[in-house]
């Protein structure tokens, strides 16, 4: 079975987390990744992309933080 995941910002306020886990979401917060500028850091739209039933971020990111991987 294919759980629900929000994937957002790791500077979400507690109260959309909060919102997206009562709408059935289970919220992974992306890590700023380094090599942008901070302002967009952790931004969803600048870290992954859906092609398909595929999920691609930057391989440099995802080998900085396997837990991503995990949880998808």
């Amino acid at each position: 079975m294919m759980k629900n995941i929000a994937l957002v910002d790791e500077r979400i306020t507690k109260k959309c987390e909060r919102s997206l886990e009562e709408l059935g979401f289970s919220v992974l917060k992306l890590p700023a990744y380094e090599k942008l500028p901070a302002p967009l850091a952790s931004h969803t739209d600048m870290l992954v992309f859906r092609l398909g039933d595929t999920l691609l971020f930057p391989k440099d990111f995802l080998d900085n933080h396997p837990e991503i991987e995990a949880f998808i």
